[in-house]
C-alpha cells in the first residue's frame, strides 16, 4: 500500500532542495525514490499539486 503522506513529505523536501526540479516533472524523482510505476506516481503528484495548500497545512510543514 502506498503511503501518500510519505510521498507528499518527500515532494515538499524536494521542492526546497538545492536541486529542485520543475515540480510538474517531479514524478520521475518519486518513481526513483519509492520504486513506483508511472501509473502509481502520476495521481499522487497531481493530488499534491492540486491540493498543495491543504496538504501543506494538514501536514504542518515547517514554514521557514
Amino acid at each position: 500500500m502506498i503511503n501518500k503522506d510519505k510521498v507528499f513529505k518527500f515532494l515538499f523536501e524536494l521542492q526546497v532542495s538545492d536541486h529542485a526540479p520543475n515540480m510538474l516533472n517531479s514524478g520521475i524523482y518519486v518513481q526513483k525514490r519509492f520504486g513506483f510505476t508511472y501509473e502509481e506516481t502520476r495521481p499522487i503528484v497531481l493530488e499534491w499539486i492540486t491540493n498543495y495548500e491543504k496538504i501543506y497545512d494538514r501536514m504542518e510543514i515547517d514554514k521557514e
